[in-house]
């Protein structure tokens, strides 16, 4: 009868123990699990702000290569106004000297045809 008691004991111990062990594993499983799903939602994070800054920074170029692109194209059509403007002046002013000249010929050609006409 003793023998079986110790037997039972023994098994009783033997089974609580090996209860104690797979509850202790399960919860290192649990654990060691989430750390595992935290560092991979992390990772994720990490990797949608890397890309998300990414994308913002090529915006930024792209508005910067448009609104200069832009600037040049005013400058350009503001140069080249100028320069239409120059050149109208320039016409302008050439033929006002030709008419004088033309009227200052047509004034000595009276001039002197008056003075033979006279003498």
């Amino acid at each position: 009868m003793f023998v079986v008691v110790v037997v039972l004991i023994l098994l009783f111990f033997h089974f609580l123990l090996l209860i104690i062990i797979i509850v202790i594993s399960i919860i290192i499983i649990i654990i060691i699990s989430t750390i595992i799903i935290i560092i991979i939602i992390i990772i994720i994070v990490i990797i949608i702000i890397i890309i998300i800054i990414i994308i913002i920074i090529i915006i930024i170029i792209i508005i910067i290569i448009i609104i200069t692109i832009i600037i040049i194209i005013i400058i350009i059509i503001i140069i080249i106004i100028i320069i239409i403007i120059i050149i109208i002046i320039i016409i302008i002013i050439i033929i006002i000297i030709i008419i004088i000249i033309i009227i200052i010929i047509i004034i000595i050609i009276i001039k002197n045809n008056f003075n033979i006409t006279i003498s």
